[in-house]
């Protein structure tokens, strides 16, 4: 996960949808609440969730 918003935050433009998670047919989020999370994070979290949900 750290590594995932690392990534996110230096894409500009952000990719739509987020293309490193859109093509794996299983997304394991390793190491999820190990730490507090910015709104920019929770915002790119809910954004992956929700697009691989409505998949």
């Amino acid at each position: 996960m750290p590594r995932l918003f690392e990534d996110l935050a230096l894409a500009r433009p952000l990719p739509t949808p987020h293309r490193q998670t859109h093509r794996a047919q299983l997304l394991i989020l390793d190491d999820f609440g190990t730490h507090s999370l910015t709104d920019q994070q929770r915002f790119h979290l809910f954004e992956i969730v929700e697009e691989r949900y409505r998949r």
